[in-house]
């Protein structure tokens, strides 16, 4: 199968609520041999307040944003998601995907009317390079070098961790430039440390990992926090009633009889606030570091024998009312979040029926905006329909009725002028300052930057304001 690199910028760091601006993508053969590059960028969404730290940290001036020649964001996720679909099925790799980077590419084909499942569905699967890092360096460490930050920890930044181990790509800093770094490091990890990279790509299928925690009574699991690694053996006590893609496991270097004798309160505390804390929760779509307890050898916790680790297994797979209490007990501290009332959150709110899936393929395939408006107005999923009118209004409000045009103008102005308090996204008011205690410390060049983004900000909140009068 072929693997799929691929790396965007965004107008900042929230995964629901900001925007993909530049995009790049590189198909390999198995043996990592570069067989098509892809790079595309588009214009900036009015409803997208771009994040002023990062923009200043990317010097991103706002006429490239702005530069009329440039695709619309529809426009570029259409031809990403082309692009991306005839390189199926393959196996899809980026930086940091379990925590933004696929969370991010989810909402570009989500609210562009996509499936917004397209590394993990028909064939194809994904995986994270950073945990990939992550994962060598907890487990054979010396296979790679690790540089370390300014304050003296492990920096897991993938173009440096390249740079350290003799990356020599002359591309300019960007989503290529990150691709490529992305593919050295896979290319390196699968030949000093082929046991890492046969299990992370075993690992990169849900079912895969579905099938070991549910077979395996005893396995070992591993994570980076704060760039120092962790290992655990752990068993299997459930799984999430409202989530099948997660697991609840137990750490077996804590002794389940101590926390037998626990009363409430200090079960509480102890699940919640004990480190090492003996429940965790496991995704079987995260990416997750899992390895038989042979694998990897590793000092058991306070010199625990073995036969020890399997006794108190044996223990929580018997005792029914112990199991069922722990359960119980990080449930009702973890509690299922309240549905959110903001159609971007509501992603995982169930698959779209097929009906609205013939309805999404008619939308993409129709010659005018017009026809997607008719079409917008037919889908029975509510999520759909709300982002579909959104389309429209950003693409070509004109083809809009009267009505529906001015409310969408007055949800646009109320969005980005700041006047609803509390919501998750940006606004510019925030921006506005934000850059405005920027400007004092920035240098020539960044000062130039920002003083491009003040000036659209100001221009577009008056418009905003004049929308609400």
């Amino acid at each position: 199968m072929a693997y799929v690199f691929y790396d965007f910028e965004t107008t900042g760091r929230n995964a629901y609520h900001d925007q993909i601006i530049r995009f790049a993508a590189l198909r390999a053969d198995s043996d990592f041999q570069p067989l098509e590059h892809f790079e595309v960028s588009c214009r900036l969404l009015d409803s997208v307040v771009p994040c002023p730290a990062h923009m200043r940290s990317l010097l991103v001036p706002i006429a490239q944003l702005e530069n009329p020649t440039l695709p619309t964001h529809y426009a570029m996720v259409r031809e990403i998601q082309q692009r991306l679909s005839a390189w199926s099925p393959a196996v899809f790799l980026s930086k940091d995907a379990i925590s933004f980077g696929e969370l991010a590419f989810r909402q570009a084909l989500y609210k562009t009317i996509h499936n917004p499942y397209l590394t993990n569905t028909n064939n194809n699967c994904r995986s994270d390079v950073t945990r990939l890092v992550q994962a060598t360096f907890a487990h054979t460490p010396n296979a790679i070098a690790i540089p370390l930050s300014n304050d003296n920890r492990a920096d897991f930044d993938l173009e440096r961790v390249a740079d350290a181990n003799g990356f020599a790509a002359t591309l300019p800093r960007g989503p290529m430039r990150a691709v490529h770094a992305c593919l050295f490091l896979c290319r390196l990890i699968e030949t000093r440390s082929p046991e890492i990279w046969s299990m992370f790509m075993r690992f990169a299928k849900k079912a895969s990992v579905d099938n070991f925690v549910r077979s395996e009574r005893i396995f070992a699991l591993s994570d980076v926090y704060n760039s120092r690694a962790y290992r655990w053996l752990v068993t299997v006590l459930c799984e999430n009633p409202d989530n099948p893609s997660e697991f609840l496991v137990y750490n077996l270097g804590v002794d389940p009889e101590r926390l037998a004798m626990y009363s409430d309160a200090q079960l509480d505390f102890c699940i919640s606030q004990q480190f090492p804390r003996p429940l965790r929760r496991l995704k079987s779509n995260g990416c997750p570091m899992l390895a038989y307890p042979d694998d990897f050898p590793f000092p058991l916790p306070d010199g625990v024998a073995m036969a020890e680790i399997e006794s108190r297994a044996e223990l929580l797979h018997s005792d029914s009312k112990l199991r069922e209490r722990l359960t119980a007990t990080f449930w009702a501290l973890n509690p299922k979040p309240e549905p959110s009332e903001h159609v971007e959150h509501q992603i995982y709110d169930g698959f779209f029926q097929r009906p609205d899936e013939k309805r999404m393929a008619a939308f993409h395939d129709a010659l005018t905006w017009s026809q997607r408006y008719m079409i917008a107005n037919t889908f029975q999923d509510v999520r759909l329909r709300t982002l579909a009118l959104r389309l429209i209004h950003a693409e070509d409000s004109s083809v809009m009725a009267g009505a529906d045009r001015l409310t969408h103008d007055r949800e646009l102005a109320h969005r980005v002028g700041g006047v609803d308090m509390g919501t998750p996204w940006r606004n510019l008011p925030w921006a506005i300052r934000e850059l405005d205690k920027f400007s004092a410390s920035a240098n020539q060049q960044e000062a130039t930057v920002l003083a491009g983004h003040r000036a659209r900000m100001q221009a577009r909140l008056d418009v905003a304001r004049s929308i609400l009068v």
